[in-house]
């Protein structure tokens, strides 16, 4: 359970591979429901608090339909690499993004060793912290931010922002967007990240 090292996944020979995120109360759910769908799965531990499965199934369709249930019932689900040969271009674009010396954006289901790491789950909002001038801005709450302070996102998105606010010190940081998925995006990542009670998001 505490190898960190990318190979650690269990693809084996199936050719549709679903990974999801998870933590140590949601585990058991997640169990149970790859269960129910026929999966079989392995654990690691990526971080402290943090667990991811890969779940291999027949094809790629059914991971593709095993990926798209897990998102519908709030679970952080990506479809994994077919096999071990797709293993590093998959490993390339779901790596984290550095934004400092202490501190990265990642996915919930990706490796990361930064000090402070905010994981964003993007699902039906804009912005995991990759684009250009998302990262600008980063780098200025990472730089800028001394605590107490009052954040306003216009167009957050994914609540990239909104959410790293508040994990740098911001005490009350606000997201608007028009995309009401997006919102609730916004609002799951603000839970994942311990800051619901920092942050709002309003339509």
């Amino acid at each position: 359970m505490q190898n960190r090292r990318e190979e650690a996944f269990d693809f084996g020979d199936p050719i549709g591979c679903a990974v999801v995120a998870s933590d140590d109360v949601s585990r058991p759910d997640i169990e149970e429901y790859l269960a129910s769908c026929g999966a079989a799965w392995s654990w690691i531990s990526i971080r402290p608090g943090r667990l991811v499965a890969s779940a291999a199934v027949a094809d790629e369709v059914t991971a593709r339909g095993l990926v798209a249930s897990l998102r519908a019932a709030n679970y952080s689900a990506v479809l994994g690499p077919a096999d071990e040969a797709h293993n590093v271009g998959w490993s390339n674009r779901n790596r984290p993004t550095k934004i400092t010396d202490e501190v990265s954006v990642c996915f919930p289901w990706a490796f990361c060793d930064a000090e402070v790491i905010i994981e964003i789950d993007p699902g039906s909002g804009f912005g995991a912290g990759d684009h250009p001038s998302t990262h600008l801005l980063l780098e200025a709450l990472a730089h800028r931010l001394v605590g107490g302070e009052t954040v306003l996102d216009v167009g957050c998105g994914s609540g990239v922002l909104t959410v790293a606010a508040a994990c740098l010190g911001a005490s009350n940081a606000v997201g608007i967007d028009i995309n009401r998925d997006g919102l609730i995006s916004a609002g799951l990542n603000a839970a994942r990240n311990g800051v619901s009670d920092r942050t709002s998001f309003l339509f």
